[in-house]
């Protein structure tokens, strides 16, 4: 461990961390202290007690991707596969954008892959904020039914159904119906294109009573 020119915490807290963190955590926490160094965990909690206790700066995965993107250190297609793989290892509060499910469709020839499907259950409405939520489904909707001339109606429809498996898990209740009636909002204003909503609607069909569709169609 490299020996640290700034204070530690007193024997008393050192000793309750170590029985609250376990030592190989504490053991990290203090090294990198010593070493000037950041932290890097998915864990707010540790951050922040790293910060406390520390005074060691902290950040999450993700946003080591976004900043080596923007660095052109990596390019879009490995920042979503590395988004998709840290999904898959049930990362929490993972960011996903129209951007990033609109690249896993296209680097699929805009088949439904395991990677959009992965992106997709990010957005489930039991866990995700609604209004970010239906925003993000607007603008890949949006961009997707709006390539009449790349992609066929049925690649489309494909794309927006497993969309719309991620996002209404079982259990959704009152949320897929404000979630319906916003999409519909926007189809009807012209900010979604009605062949995308008709797809959705379809989708609404085969998955819920008639009166959910019905209500606003």
């Amino acid at each position: 461990m490299p020996p640290s020119p700034r204070p530690i915490p007193p024997e008393q807290t050192a000793q309750t961390l170590r029985d609250v963190l376990g030592r190989a955590t504490y053991d990290t926490l203090l090294a990198a202290h010593g070493a000037n160094l950041v932290l890097v965990s998915d864990d707010f909690h540790l951050r922040n007690l790293a910060q406390e206790e520390f005074q060691l700066p902290g950040v999450w995965l993700q946003s080591l991707l976004f900043s080596a993107r923007d660095r052109n250190w990596i390019d879009s297609h490995r920042y979503t596969r590395a988004t998709a793989s840290m999904v898959a290892w049930e990362h929490r509060f993972i960011s996903v954008g129209a951007a990033d499910l609109a690249l896993a469709a296209e680097r699929a020839d805009w088949h439904v892959s395991d990677i959009f499907r992965t992106l997709a259950a990010t957005l489930s409405l039991r866990t995700s904020e609604l209004q970010s939520n239906i925003r993000v489904a607007v603008g890949f909707l949006k961009y997707l039914w709006g390539r009449r001339w790349a992609t066929s109606p049925l690649e489309a429809a494909a794309l927006t159904y497993a969309l719309l498996e991620g996002e209404h898990p079982d259990g959704a209740g009152e949320l897929c119906v404000l979630y319906y009636q916003h999409l519909a909002a926007y189809a009807q204003s012209g900010l979604l294109p009605w062949a995308a909503m008709n797809a959705v609607s379809g989708w609404y069909r085969l998955h819920f009573l008639p009166p959910i569709v019905g209500a606003v169609s």
